[in-house]
């Protein structure tokens, strides 16, 4: 069976900022070798996503964002007020 090897580049977001171009340099440079790269976001996508993808790197950035409402962790609200 022959399986990919895959490079991960996991960022909080895909926005325009240092670690991000870094990864997209990188990204390029391991196209071709034994190493498959993929760009993927944990938070947000951003320009970084569409040059990823314009390189050829498969890139990912979250799903469709969670309903407004109070963060997790946020202490609860007494609706009496």
């Amino acid at each position: 069976m022959d399986r990919r090897r895959v490079a991960l580049q996991l960022l909080p977001t895909l926005a325009q900022g240092g670690a991000e171009l870094y990864v997209y340099r990188l990204a390029k440079l391991q196209r071709g070798g034994a190493l498959e790269p993929v760009g993927c976001s944990m938070l947000r996508s951003g320009p970084t996503e569409k040059l990823l993808r314009r390189a050829g790197v498969p890139a990912q950035g979250p799903g469709p964002q969670r309903a407004p409402g109070p963060r997790p962790g946020a202490p609860a609200r007494d609706p009496r007020r």
